[in-house]
């Protein structure tokens, strides 16, 4: 079985531009029954606690797929 990376994302919205912006805080992998998930930064400001999960098939600043 191979291996499937999933980049971790949050939505942020700007007050100034009116647009969406994609945070990307990590990665996660999944290896068979093996779930590793790997932070590089935390949100700072409003943040709701929530990340969001996407396939790596889109590019980062990219708006991630059925958003």
């Amino acid at each position: 079985m191979s291996k499937q990376v999933y980049n971790v994302v949050r939505r942020r919205e700007s007050q100034k531009e009116e647009r969406v912006f994609w945070d990307k805080h990590g990665i996660m992998i999944i290896d068979g029954d093996k779930i590793r998930l790997r932070l590089n930064s935390f949100p700072v400001g409003e943040w709701d606690g929530g990340f969001s999960i996407y396939p790596r098939d889109y590019q980062d600043n990219e708006a991630p797929p059925n958003e």
